[in-house]
């Protein structure tokens, strides 16, 4: 996830146009929709590493900002596979 996915520094009234589709929402950002969107967030990360969790994979929380490099070194050497 990206920090702005992870963080978003928004407010008021804002045209969303999606990527894939060109579909456009109106939406007026506020304190509890920001909530609401942290909250769903943090719900859709604990399901997807308690998927992980379950069927004995592992599961990592990728910030964009942090090279892929990076993060698979960290995780070998967490596991002792590499020093």
């Amino acid at each position: 996830l990206s920090p702005a996915e992870v963080d978003p520094d928004l407010a008021g009234d804002l045209k969303l146009v999606d990527a894939e589709d060109a579909d456009v929402a109106e939406v007026t950002v506020s304190r509890p929709l920001l909530d609401r969107y942290r909250r769903t967030l943090a719900a859709f990360i604990d399901g997807a590493r308690e998927f992980c969790n379950r069927r004995g994979m592992t599961y990592i929380l990728a910030n964009t900002d942090v090279p892929v490099t990076t993060l698979v070194t960290q995780y070998l050497r967490r596991r002792g596979l590499v020093r």
